[in-house]
């Protein structure tokens, strides 16, 4: 799959954070991460682009996760969704010090499997996936669990007062935002928020595959 882009278009008159966050479809009780996020006036415009099949597995020491609680990368491990796609989470007590360990090709394939060994506090980090570089889905760590995601992403934009990295609220966020659906063979979408708070998503055809 080649490389994604969406373009923000700030039309709402105020200044604000457009934030691109992903839902993570047949998965319940999800934590919502921002993905991208930049500040953009009203009237101009932001982009971002993406490797869709760019995937990493990620950690960091949040504590207890809630909204308003910030994912910073402490680690990101590159990995496949076939090969290299198990990873073990443990804690170094002595230390104190988390760290990946054990990756190796995991089953089932088309998933990406994060193992919390029993050294793992309870409720002291998050773990989850990345895409192009950026944590974009992420769960609560906790000891002797195994948190599997298979990759069915939706693109969800968001303007409000989140920065990148922060957790925020799903339902709001879905409620005030715009689902960005790529048709096939189309690599370029433009999402405008307009002055009434609502939403234009549209392709930009030029882009098109030949």
């Amino acid at each position: 799959m080649p490389q994604l882009q969406l373009i923000l278009v700030n039309n709402s008159g105020v200044a604000g954070n457009m934030v691109v966050f992903q839902v993570m479809l047949g998965m319940s009780n999800q934590q919502v991460v921002a993905w991208f996020a930049k500040y953009a006036y009203s009237g101009t415009d932001i982009q971002f682009s993406w490797n869709p099949n760019d995937w990493s597995l990620v950690w960091s020491a949040t504590g207890k996760i809630q909204n308003g609680v910030m994912f910073r990368a402490s680690q990101v491990v590159p990995a496949g969704l076939d090969t290299q796609n198990q990873i073990t989470l443990s804690y170094d007590s002595t230390h104190r010090a988390f760290h990946f360990t054990d990756q190796h090709d995991g089953e089932p394939k088309g998933s990406l499997i994060i193992v919390q060994d029993s050294s793992v506090p309870i409720d002291s980090a998050a773990t989850g996936i990345g895409m192009s570089g950026q944590p974009s889905f992420v769960v609560q760590a906790q000891p002797n669990r195994q948190s599997v995601f298979t990759p069915h992403p939706q693109y969800w934009v968001f303007f409000g007062d989140v920065q990148q990295g922060e957790f925020f609220d799903a339902s709001e966020a879905t409620m005030y935002g715009a689902l960005v659906d790529f048709p096939p063979n189309i690599t370029s979408m433009t999402a405008t928020r307009n002055p009434d708070g609502t939403w234009i998503v549209s392709p930009n055809v030029m882009t098109k595959e030949a």
